[in-house]
């Protein structure tokens, strides 16, 4: 474990608190106003970004892609779409949840089943 960093950042680094608020100037600060701007800011999802553990921002981006281009997908084209996923259906499921895709309920569970945009 390292003891002491030489940098300019270290007491801002090394502190457990990050950036807590957005400030007027849009930056963001640590709570201890002393230390000054900190040099990471914080996380601020976007409102429309699907916070699922199996659904990172860039498999939304592309199961979204992929219906848009086809306006209305099925399943098993969207799986081809995330070839290394290790769940593919549970992430369209996410969005079909959120309501970012609807689904085709009068029709049987398999990967013919119809995908689009609400």
């Amino acid at each position: 474990m390292v003891n002491s960093v030489i940098s300019a950042f270290a007491p801002v680094c090394n502190r457990p608190e990050g950036p807590a608020a957005l400030t007027h100037d849009h930056r963001y600060r640590n709570s201890d106003t002393s230390t000054g701007v900190a040099h990471v800011p914080g996380t601020r999802p976007h409102p429309g970004l699907v916070e699922h553990p199996f659904v990172s921002p860039e498999d939304q981006v592309t199961i979204l892609t992929a219906v848009d281009e086809a306006v209305v997908a099925e399943l098993g084209d969207l799986i081809t779409a995330l070839p290394h996923h290790p769940r593919p259906i549970t992430a369209v499921l996410a969005l079909v949840e959120t309501g970012l895709l609807a689904v085709d309920f009068h029709a049987p569970f398999d990967s013919n089943v119809r995908i689009w945009r609400p």
